[in-house]
């Protein structure tokens, strides 16, 4: 069976997952010590095949593919500084894709549309009078509202402990409740081989890594916002710009994990 990487965070589907990880609907498993995780505590499964082989070539490819993600979130400060530094500026400056020549469905693209709406908000009504139901404001507001929902799925992983278990062809062989401080408790099946502990151990940091990248993801996101502003021309330039910026952000890192999904499908084909 193939390696699965997946979160479930309570009650909702977790926004902005990167690197190898999946959206799990299923709840976690309590066949050690029957221990029950907080109903708030995000909880990072990793299932891995029974060849050990596969197992481990399973997790180096999630601690590359982590990795990559690290990277590329890395590169878009300066990609937003060698826009911003190229676009223009004032009231009657138009953010339409077609002026500055990006190809359709790109993150630039996609950016300077949600820019468009921003700017047409801040010069037309206002955040104030901006009708919800707009049509002509729907992607403008769907990234609000996804970013909305990461930022307080974040707040909540900061708030509990984490679950990270680690599965082999279906079995439980080791949990471990970490905190955002560090501190972090395991409990092992009995008699695990030191193969079967290094890869909980593979599979904690690539979860704890991941916890990471996405806090980077929202200084990214608010740091990107903040360059973006200063194209816009009001005090609520910031808060106007924050979809653009989280779409570019989430496009960028969508971009990579498609790549390394037909990457993966080629090698396991």
């Amino acid at each position: 069976m193939p390696a699965i990487f997946e979160l479930t965070l309570p009650e909702e589907e977790p926004i902005g997952l990167v690197g190898p990880w999946e959206s799990q609907a299923a709840p976690v498993s309590y066949a050690l010590g029957e221990a029950e995780a907080d109903p708030a505590a995000p909880v990072w499964k990793v299932s891995l095949p029974a060849d050990p082989f596969e197992a481990e070539q399973a997790l180096a490819q999630a601690e590359a593919q982590v990795a990559e993600a690290e990277s590329a979130l890395a590169t878009v400060p300066a990609r937003l500084d060698a826009l911003t530094a190229s676009a223009p500026r004032g009231a009657a400056v138009s953010f339409e894709v077609v002026s500055y020549g990006f190809e359709a469905e790109t993150p630039e693209a996609e950016m300077f549309s949600l820019l468009e709406q921003a700017r047409q908000l801040e010069q037309g009504r206002g955040v104030e009078s901006y009708a919800i139901g707009d049509a002509a404001y729907a992607a403008w507001e769907q990234a609000r509202i996804q970013f909305e929902t990461f930022t307080g799925q974040l707040q909540r992983e900061v708030m509990h402990f984490a679950w990270v278990e680690t599965n082999v062809a279906g079995h439980l062989l080791a949990r471990t409740t970490v905190g955002w401080s560090g501190d972090s408790d395991t409990v092992w099946l009995v008699d695990l081989d030191a193969q079967q502990i290094a890869l909980h151990r593979r599979s904690l940091q690539v979860a704890v890594k991941t916890r990471a990248l996405r806090m980077r993801m929202f200084s990214t996101v608010t740091g990107g916002a903040a360059k973006l502003s200063m194209l816009l021309t009001t005090p609520a330039g910031a808060l106007l710009a924050l979809p653009a910026a989280w779409k570019y952000v989430t496009e960028i890192l969508a971009l990579i994990k498609t790549h390394q999904n037909l990457t993966q499908g080629e090698t396991h084909g």
